[in-house]
């Protein structure tokens, strides 16, 4: 359906709007009103992180144990997802975060989870009709950034999912209450998709 190197570069260009491996915002409360950490090249947010932080740490749960002393975080881990998506970070907790996110087991754990968090957002929006992958790659980081609602209500304002244009999503995302404010994000990744991905190129071409 789609190919590694398409997947591949929505990575690149969706991760270029996020962070690195080691990236950590204590408080990421800029777009749905829900103030908790986020971490990681895709910046997984709440309950998200710890998913990921769950994987790594089933990957060496030594290792985690002792980057994570003098701090809550691996106790936190048996908490329940409402509470990690109110769950904010220290300073301390940052860095020790930072320094698990980097690990091997770290590095590894994220390049799994992304490819197979964005290869879910190309796949729903080719449930939803969309046949371009300019547009795939733009809906990719809508999902990314205000969830699947959003993404797929943005899709509709847009027109027929099957015929619209990168410009048509971007205009609609443009007006979006809620993505739209956010208008450099937008733009530069409108800009990204045009210079990584043809025009013309659908995903039933080879």
């Amino acid at each position: 359906m789609c190919t590694d190197v398409f997947i591949k570069t929505v990575i690149n260009i969706i991760c270029s709007n996020e962070g690195n491996y080691g990236s950590v915002n204590k408080d990421d409360n800029l777009l749905l009103n829900t103030s908790s950490l986020s971490i990681g090249a895709l910046q997984w947010h709440g309950s998200r992180a710890k998913k990921l932080l769950n994987l790594i740490v089933s990957k060496n749960e030594d290792q985690a144990r002792e980057i994570l002393s003098a701090t809550t975080i691996f106790s936190d881990l048996n908490r329940d997802d409402d509470f990690w998506d109110q769950r904010t970070a220290n300073s301390l907790e940052a860095e020790k975060l930072s320094r698990l996110l980097i690990t091997p087991e770290g590095i590894q754990t994220q390049d799994e989870l992304l490819e197979k968090d964005i290869n879910s957002y190309i796949i729903h929006g080719i449930n939803l009709g969309i046949t371009n992958m300019q547009v795939l790659a733009y809906f990719a980081d809508l999902e990314n950034q205000g969830g699947p609602y959003i993404a797929e209500g943005i899709t509709q304002a847009a027109g027929k999912a099957s015929k619209i244009t990168l410009t048509e999503i971007h205009e609609a995302a443009l007006l979006d209450p809620v993505l739209g404010p956010n208008k450099p994000r937008r733009n530069i990744t409108y800009t990204r998709i045009i210079n990584a991905l043809p025009a013309s190129l659908n995903i039933n071409q080879k």
